[in-house]
């Protein structure tokens, strides 16, 4: 399932995967979470260093170390990633650097 609102996208992956995966992106609120397993991370948007889109998946490096892939499989619609680029370059600005 997936949804937006004002800026915001919501990702639920299919059955098969509904535990795996899960995201949020929310510019209003200035933060992104994501859900993978039993794991999760709370990222506020001040604290992301850059993000890089490729054909793929988007990669948010968190710092020299960490980041976080966000699979393009999981959009379900072409509008989706749209969304998020929205998201992302109201959010994080020219930390973005998005394919065109």
């Amino acid at each position: 399932m997936l949804e937006t609102r004002d800026r915001t996208l919501q990702i639920d992956t299919t059955i098969e995967l509904k535990d795996y995966f899960q995201a949020s992106f929310d510019s209003a609120k200035a933060k992104a979470e994501v859900k993978r397993g039993k794991s999760f991370i709370h990222v506020a948007w001040e604290n992301v260093r850059k993000v890089i889109e490729r054909p793929r998946y988007f990669r948010f490096d968190l710092n020299q170390y960490e980041s976080v892939i966000i699979p393009k499989r999981f959009l379900l619609h072409g509008a989706d990633e749209q969304v998020m680029k929205e998201i992302l370059v109201s959010s994080v600005r020219n930390k973005a650097k998005l394919l065109r």
